[in-house]
């Protein structure tokens, strides 16, 4: 979706609730759940603000919802047909940000032939909300200051879940509310959590056996079995699994044992003897989580972005290790990195005293 909407599948946006004059939380219940920063006292700020509003989509009456100024209970699996209803709203009766759409974005043309024929009031019925409803936010939302939009995995994990991760962006992004104070924004992250894999179009990978191309360079885990138990020559033969336990999660896990034992290899990387490491040839043990360096990288905050790394608070078990001292040895075992880079760590040493010269980043550009 990101990919197709902002040029990379790894980017991420972040939502100004504690700062939005008007906030649209949707399928998410941040009283709860939080989901961001001081997600409570934001939403209870809210709440006490007879300045803001806020909008719950929801079909119960969460605990966030009890909050709102307005909750929308749109019916289980009906999300998209209420977004539509509102873009269709927000198209027909000419409402969207024309500056911002002509100076940041390309194909509104396409989007708008679709909307301007959505029939409002029938998809409103669909949804279970309301037509005078519908149609008083998406006026609101094109009237407000600032606008932010939080939603979460109650769209994400239900019917039509890309339509309504798609419609949900379109709200923002019609009404300009983008890449500004108070409003949904693009942010950086100390290291993203996925990549970016090229269009179908553009080449890249794609799997050997049912030829599936990647997004944000992962692949779903129903293909697995298939991609293993095959007489294909590139058929998958080794596998290196780490932190995960696909014999007990992963779909169809008798297709998974059936296709893991006819692996040549493979090998799991775990705190715990999991089922999957039980069918291994190999298991490599790790530290937990309390016995070894660790950090968060849901640090998806903006216009501040904190990094946190946790210091070990017990010794490691005998015999376990940290995931990236395992990884390293493995490399360096395959001969494929050096054990150790003398001049780069005179150079960190070096950095560390002069941090003006920037000694450290042209090192690593080089090296």
């Amino acid at each position: 979706m990101h990919g197709k909407l902002f040029g990379k599948q790894n980017t991420n946006f972040s939502e100004a609730v504690a700062e939005a004059d008007y906030v649209l939380v949707i399928g998410a219940n941040p009283m709860q759940s939080h989901g961001f920063p001081k997600a409570r006292s934001a939403i209870l700020d809210i709440a006490k603000n007879p300045a803001r509003t806020l909008v719950v989509v929801d079909p119960r009456v969460s605990e966030t919802a009890k909050k709102a100024d307005l909750h929308l209970a749109v019916k289980p699996g009906k999300d998209a047909f209420l977004f539509a209803a509102m873009l269709g709203v927000l198209i027909q009766e000419k409402l969207c940000d024309q500056d911002f759409i002509q100076e940041h974005t390309v194909g509104f043309e396409q989007v708008q032939g679709h909307l301007k024929n959505v029939p409002v009031e029938e998809y409103a019925e669909i949804a279970g909300v309301d037509v005078g409803l519908v149609r008083q936010v998406a006026r609101d939302m094109a009237s407000a200051k600032t606008l932010g939009v939080r939603s979460d995995l109650g769209i994400e994990q239900s019917h039509n879940s890309t339509l309504n991760a798609y419609l949900m962006r379109l709200l923002f992004l019609l009404t300009g509310n983008f890449g500004k104070h108070g409003t949904n924004c693009l942010h950086t992250a100390f290291m993203p959590l996925i990549g970016h894999s090229p269009e179908r179009d553009e080449g890249g990978p794609k799997t050997a056996v049912t030829g599936m191309h990647g997004i944000c360079k992962l692949f779903p885990p129903n293909i697995l079995p298939l991609e293993i138990d095959s007489d294909h020559p590139g058929r998958t033969r080794a596998l290196i699994v780490e932190s995960a336990n696909p014999l007990n999660s992963y779909p169809d896990i008798a297709a998974q044992r059936k296709a893991y034992a006819r692996l040549e290899l493979m090998v799991v990387i775990d705190v715990a003897l999991t089922e999957t490491a039980q069918a291994a040839h190999y298991v490599l043990p790790a530290a937990s989580q309390y016995e070894k360096f660790e950090s968060t990288f849901f640090n998806l905050e903006f216009p501040e972005n904190y990094y946190h790394l946790r210091h070990p608070v017990a010794e490691p078990l005998a015999n376990t290790r940290p995931e990236p001292d395992i990884h390293h040895d493995l490399v360096c075992a395959m001969g494929e990195l050096p054990k150790k880079f003398p001049l780069l760590k005179s150079l960190v040493k070096l950095d560390r005293k002069l941090p003006q010269l920037r000694l450290l980043p042209m090192a690593l550009g080089v090296t």
